[in-house]
């Protein structure tokens, strides 16, 4: 972005209404559109990120209020109370930063309305539509587009999107944690819920960290292998060599749901294997096959009787230093959280001795 802008330009006149809890970069984009400029050009214009916008960047509000002739409080009360209060990194611009629901897009056309990306699907921890029940997927996956071509991509540019196929017909998810989710984007308003929205927030974002950080053996790659190969029967990228911090503002959407999706799947409290019968989507019998070698005696029975966490994963997989920044890290996790992750470390310290 240029050091110096030139003077905010006026462009309300072709600007369509905002359509009901529509996000923020939604709306510009659909404005560029109109005006026939691209994603590039409009962010020149505002002088920073469209993504950013969604992601609690107030620096923008004065100049993009001008543009837009708008009340700058309208424009801030758009982004979400956690975001507003701890904003993200802005991440890839629009359209890669964008999930959607193609159900919702379809009855946009149907009802004759833009279809629009609503606010909901732009916050870090939405991974499904409440309305559908039904997991978001890529920009790139829908048929149906917020703006044309030549504004997501500029003239000469080849259309081309981050998609994940899988996404939407892969089904290993936690309706507990997925319902979790929806109470917590819930936005109340309240102190307590904004909280509540934040530790689990810091929660996700963590095990995300942890998931893409290379496991002991550094042939093995990232983490997320042990589960997104079972899962989807892909395998994942190598992985950081040491824990990162906040890499899920850096992905794109398609990666941003799957290891939402998969935190998810993680921190979701394990059923009891006496009384609830249903095969773990990392296959059956996952726990004791991935510790087959452990010598302690009589630690193999006990499986038969253990619940299969895939929280002991990180604690049995990841390096040392990285299980001391999660014990760090989990002091801000939801209390049930940050029990259940206590746990699975006194596991991973029984377990270290013979890895």
């Amino acid at each position: 972005m240029a050091d110096v802008l030139s003077p905010p330009r006026d462009i309300s006149v072709l600007a369509p209404p905002r359509e009901h809890d529509e996000a923020l970069s939604s709306w510009l984009v659909r404005t560029a559109d109109a005006h026939l400029l691209t994603v590039e050009e409009l962010e020149r214009e505002i002088g920073g990120s469209l993504s950013g916008l969604d992601r609690g960047d107030a620096t923008l509000l004065p100049r993009l209020a001008a543009m837009t002739c708008t009340d700058m409080g309208d424009l801030a009360a758009l982004a979400p109370a956690d975001l507003a209060a701890h904003p993200m990194r802005a991440g890839p611009k629009p359209p890669h930063c964008w999930a959607v629901c193609p159900a919702c897009l379809q009855e946009d056309q149907a009802q004759r309305r833009a279809p629009y990306v609503r606010r909901a699907w732009t916050h870090p921890l939405s991974a499904f539509c409440r309305a559908h029940n039904a997991p978001l997927v890529p920009h790139g996956n829908s048929r149906i587009k917020i703006a044309s071509d030549l504004t997501l991509f500029g003239d000469g540019a080849e259309p081309v999107e981050p998609r994940d196929n899988l996404l939407d017909i892969v089904e290993f998810d936690d309706p507990g944690m997925i319902a979790r989710v929806f109470r917590a984007l819930d936005d109340s308003g309240r102190a307590e819920a904004l909280e509540k929205r934040l530790r689990l927030r810091w929660a996700v974002r963590d095990v995300i960290d942890a998931m893409t950080t290379r496991m002991r053996d550094p042939a093995a790659g990232a983490l997320v292998a042990l589960l997104e190969h079972p899962i989807f029967q892909r395998r994942s990228f190598v992985g950081n060599n040491h824990m990162t911090e906040d890499c899920w503002t850096d992905i794109d959407a398609a990666t941003r749901l799957l290891y939402v999706r998969l935190a998810l799947l993680v921190l979701a409290e394990p059923g009891d294997p006496a009384l609830n019968d249903r095969t773990s989507p990392l296959g059956p019998n996952w726990l004791l096959l991935r510790y087959r070698h452990t010598k302690i005696k009589g630690w193999q029975s006990l499986f038969a009787h253990a619940a299969p966490d895939p929280l002991f994963l990180l604690t049995m997989e990841l390096p040392r230093n990285a299980i001391l920044q999660l014990n760090d890290r989990s002091l801000a996790w939801p209390s049930d959280l940050r029990r259940r992750w206590t746990y699975a470390a006194a596991v991973g310290a029984i377990g270290g001795y013979v890895y």
